[in-house]
């Protein structure tokens, strides 16, 4: 991969990341009236109706991170989504 390519991937990462922030905050329940749902059956329906679903990551939380683990070994799970990307850094 060349100069080129690489700034261009880098590029394309960075819109998507952005975009996927834009549609977190689009995604917001609409209306005064929100009623509870089951979370994987959600977030999986999501991808039917967005072309980016983003979901927030406590560190430290294991239960949200065995959340996490649990809904991508869903069966319906690799025929919904086809692209992850995780976001991941080290405090120095």
């Amino acid at each position: 991969m060349n100069a080129d390519q690489s700034y261009g991937f880098l590029a394309k990462s960075i819109r998507l990341v952005l975009i996927s922030f834009l549609f977190c905050a689009v995604a917001l329940p609409q209306g005064s009236d929100p009623k509870p749902q089951d979370a994987t059956k959600a977030i999986l329906a999501a991808f039917d109706k967005y072309e980016v679903v983003g979901m927030q990551a406590a560190h430290g939380f294991k239960d949200l991170d065995d959340y996490i683990l649990s809904l991508i070994r869903h069966p319906a799970f690799p025929n919904q989504v086809h692209d992850i990307v995780v976001e991941f850094g080290q405090k120095t």
